[in-house]
């Protein structure tokens, strides 16, 4: 590490008595010194370093000698940092430190542990966010806590439902508390919770009317040639939204094939492209699962549709599926198409996904002859 940065590093926390605690050659990982180092040294040469950056003093972050584990130790008081004119400003003491050593608004703590494990065990940025999210909202009501007991499991569950959640939504949070309490090696409470009825779980669909309609308004000009590139992809392939987000140009090879990461375990697929959507597909451009969601809602809107909440791309996806499966075709052949791994139809089929060659390409030709939605989209060109 270069001496500049060192000393950046040094007389930033030289208030906060942690000069010897962060030195690389004792009890911090240097990587970790390397990226404070670096973060500090970004915004020292941006603007003065106490208006940019906002270090929390009352939970700095220390090394415990005995055991090897982070710890808190709580500041007796608020220290001042002097600024580039020789004048004092005291700092603001409100936030949990986050990843970066920078002070943030409350929940940031837990939401960066759960985003950095899902990360890091490869999980999408939207699934990070989301239950990062939560995270964030337990540590809101319960406090930002080593460890959670019983009494705050049943507080975040009583806050949870005060806003009127359904039983099914609650027990998807709590999968991300679950998670939480692996991190920092606490033990989940074991809980007696209520079954939750099949009337409970909203499975929105839209119907093929619904969606003709999407299209045809889209083509008269209602939508934007994007938004049109994505509601083709959407009612043709039956693409989920984290599939919508792993598409690049990349995934594009040539004007009849497109390859789709499948979700939930299923192996890359390589779909035909028919002719009738091939146009639509030249305006493709990435976008992350956030805003896909706010397109599919722009796309509902411009249509004239009041989608409530739970309606999204899947619903489009639900209602491809029924409409194939009303058309009598194969239900190996849409388990195929539609990208549901093998492993998730042994069930029913037993060894015959395995044993049954899977011929992709064929598989497309034979779903586009009874497709429900290519018709809205134009008469082939062949």
């Amino acid at each position: 590490m270069s001496v500049q940065l060192q000393e950046v590093v040094a007389r930033t926390l030289a208030p906060y008595r942690l000069r010897e605690t962060l030195t690389p050659d004792k009890h911090l990982e240097p990587l970790l010194y390397q990226i404070l180092a670096e973060v500090l040294l970004k915004y020292q040469s941006q603007q003065p370093f106490n208006e940019q950056l906002n270090i929390c003093p009352r939970v700095p972050l220390v090394y415990n000698r005995d055991n090897g584990d982070a710890a808190e130790r709580h500041s007796p008081s608020r220290p001042t940092i002097p600024n580039n004119a020789n004048k004092t400003k005291e700092l603001s003491s409100t936030g949990p430190i986050n990843a970066t050593g920078i002070c943030g608004e409350g929940g940031d703590m837990l939401r960066q542990l759960i985003y950095n494990d899902l990360i890091a065990r490869g999980k999408t940025e939207a699934v990070a966010k989301e239950w990062g999210a939560v995270a964030a909202e337990f540590e809101r009501v319960c406090g930002q806590k080593e460890s959670y007991t019983r009494a705050d499991i049943t507080a975040f569950l009583a806050h949870l439902r005060k806003r009127g959640l359904i039983q099914n939504t609650i027990d998807k949070d709590l999968k991300a508390i679950r998670l939480l309490a692996q991190i920092q090696g606490w033990q989940f409470p074991k809980l007696s919770m209520r079954r939750v009825s099949p009337d409970e779980i909203r499975r929105t669909i839209l119907s093929k009317d619904t969606i003709g309609s999407m299209i045809t308004l889209g083509r008269q000009g209602l939508l934007s040639n994007t938004e049109l590139c994505y509601l083709a992809l959407a009612t043709t392939y039956g693409l989920r939204r984290v599939e919508m987000a792993r598409l690049n140009p990349s995934s594009f090879p040539n004007e009849h094939h497109l390859m789709v990461d499948t979700a939930k375990g299923g192996s890359r697929t390589t779909h035909l492209i028919p002719p009738q959507i091939a146009p639509y597909l030249a305006y493709f451009r990435h976008y992350e699962a956030d805003s896909l969601t706010h397109m599919f809602h722009r796309i509902a809107r411009k249509s004239g549709l009041s989608t409530e909440a739970g309606y999204g791309w899947h619903s489009i996806r639900r209602s491809l599926a029924t409409e194939l499966i009303l058309s009598e075709a194969s239900t190996l052949n849409v388990l195929r198409f539609m990208r549901w791994s093998e492993a998730s139809t042994r069930g029913e089929f037993g060894m015959l996904p395995i044993y049954a060659k899977k011929d992709q390409e064929r598989i497309d030709s034979e779903i586009f002859k009874i497709h429900p939605f290519l018709p809205f989209w134009g008469e082939t060109t062949n």
